[in-house]
């Protein structure tokens, strides 16, 4: 199936787009997230913003801001707020404080998802997840003239998002829905995506990462990178 075909399967719901300052300010505004003066805390908000954009078009067929999205090196950014964020960080939290929090219930699902999936992770391990992506590498490949980075060559839009893609996170989110009912934590290690249910599992949580160090490095990224772990009694640790 080629991406046009893809595409057509799924009907564009959420066709108003945001301006992504306004998705910025609910973000800053989310208790549980924390972005620091700092290239890590600006990496951060990047890849929370981008992958809310992604689970956007993956769920709804169209993106949820209208802002450019470009592959750089530590992954893919939104230049209107990367600048602002790196030359006066202070100045531009504050400007934050003038965007409404109103959103469609599609929006505030796709920003909520990229919360809950992404936010417990660092800016590196962000970068890294983004790197397996199959978009950014075409994009960021074809952006590199000679020794040279021409950014507008490395402009993600609609036509360069790759099928590959969007299934992976379909997959993802289709993950996601079935256990956000659930008390499951989930851990992510060497590219495999691990949840499961704490108070299920009567082993301490260094034994638990442990098993999960050990079984990252025998699986192989793919059609099968997101696994739960569950204990039994004569089997001990196990996942599937």
């Amino acid at each position: 199936m080629n991406q046009k075909e893809d595409e057509n399967m799924y009907e564009v719901i959420s066709t108003e787009k945001l301006e992504v300052n306004k998705v910025s300010a609910y973000l800053f505004n989310t208790p549980e997230c924390h972005f620091s003066n700092s290239m890590e805390g600006n990496m951060k908000l990047q890849k929370l913003l981008t992958f809310a954009n992604l689970i956007h078009y993956a769920q709804y067929n169209d993106f949820l801001f209208e802002n450019d999205m470009y592959a750089f090196k530590n992954g893919v950014v939104v230049e209107d707020v990367r600048i602002p964020y790196f030359t006066n960080y202070y100045g531009y939290k504050e400007s934050l404080q003038s965007y409404s929090t109103d959103f469609t219930e599609e929006q505030i699902n796709s920003i909520d998802m990229s919360i809950s999936i992404f936010n417990k992770l660092s800016a590196k391990e962000l970068s890294d997840i983004q790197h397996e992506l199959i978009t950014w590498q075409v994009c960021y490949d074809n952006s590199l003239v000679g020794n040279r980075y021409e950014k507008e060559l490395g402009k993600i839009d609609r036509s360069s998002i790759k099928v590959e893609d969007i299934e992976k996170l379909r997959k993802m989110i289709n993950s996601f829905k079935e256990n956000n009912e659930e008390d499951y934590l989930i851990e992510r290690i060497n590219g495999i995506t691990f949840y499961y249910e704490e108070s299920e599992i009567p082993v301490s949580k260094k034994d638990i990462l442990d098993y999960l160090a050990l079984v990252s490095g025998s699986e192989v990224n793919g059609e099968d990178d997101t696994f739960f772990l569950a204990f039994d009694e004569d089997q001990g640790l196990y996942h599937y």
